[in-house]
């Protein structure tokens, strides 16, 4: 693994520095890590998460859409 500089990462660690929810206090950073995959189990494991993901994402859009289009 190898850190990565990623400067649109900086404006949200700003504001993750800074969240203060009255009695409560968040503290946090984001950071960039390049991976590299290792073997063929690596990368199917990699496939299947990053499909997940989709698949996730996808959802979510088309619950946001379809709420949308009830309030119409």
């Amino acid at each position: 693994m190898k850190h990565l500089k990623y400067t649109p990462l900086d404006r949200i660690n700003d504001f993750l520095s800074h969240v203060n929810l009255g009695e409560r206090t968040i503290k946090g950073c984001l950071e960039a890590y390049s991976c590299k995959h290792t073997g063929t189990r690596d990368k199917k494991l990699s496939l299947s998460l990053e499909n997940e993901v989709f698949r996730t994402n996808l959802r979510l859009a088309n619950r946001r859409l379809l709420i949308q289009l009830s309030d119409v």
